[in-house]
């Protein structure tokens, strides 16, 4: 398979693990370890396989590909940010009761999720104007 399907399927497989162990958290109110392992394991996945398609892949490190990483994590966090908003006024208006435990999965998924996917599509996409 080549380098950029199996980056592919690895963030989808990490992104379904994130979700699955968010969704144990939140809908099934499982308050156990596996729902912990599922969502950084997760993450795990994510981060490795790009960091390794990066170092080993298709992807060379020059001005553009800076420029697209560091613009794609400004988003990312302006993202994340967006999410605390939103999670705060959804604590305010009581519209769910999440846990602290709850609402910091959902920024940290937040945060890896919209970091991985903008760093690809500006990649794919291939400059920022």
């Amino acid at each position: 398979m080549e380098k950029r399907k199996k980056l592919g399927v690895n963030l989808i497989s990490g992104a379904i693990l994130m979700l699955l162990g968010l969704f144990y958290e939140i809908a099934m109110e499982v308050h156990t370890i596996i729902t912990v392992i599922f969502v950084f394991t997760g993450i795990a996945i994510i981060v490795a396989s790009v960091l390794k398609y990066t170092v080993y892949g298709e992807v060379s490190h020059d001005e553009r590909t800076r420029k697209l990483g560091s613009h794609a994590l400004s988003f990312s966090w302006f993202l994340t940010f967006l999410a605390l908003i939103g999670i705060f006024w959804i604590d305010y208006f009581e519209v769910i009761e999440l846990t602290v435990q709850q609402s910091n999965t959902i920024l940290i998924l937040v945060m890896t999720l919209s970091a991985g996917f903008l760093q690809l599509a500006y990649r794919k996409k291939g400059d920022i104007n």
